[in-house]
């Protein structure tokens, strides 16, 4: 099943703040996505520390990623 654009978000976001947009990738590309985000999570923990939630710019450790 695809994404489908329900009206429910705006009223979602307008009082959460956020809206989750689930389906929105197929799950090959997900499946390929998950490995690399493992290895900028763990880079991003050795550089920063077990609390960091980025590593930005990425660009900045092509030898690691």
């Amino acid at each position: 099943m695809a994404f489908e654009f329900r009206d429910s978000m705006i009223n979602d976001y307008w009082s959460q703040g956020y809206v989750i947009f689930r389906r929105i990738l197929p799950a090959s590309l997900l499946r390929d996505l998950r490995p690399e985000a493992d290895k900028a999570r763990a880079l991003a923990h050795e550089l920063l520390g077990p609390q960091a939630q980025r590593l930005q710019p990425v660009i900045k450790h092509p030898e690691r990623i």
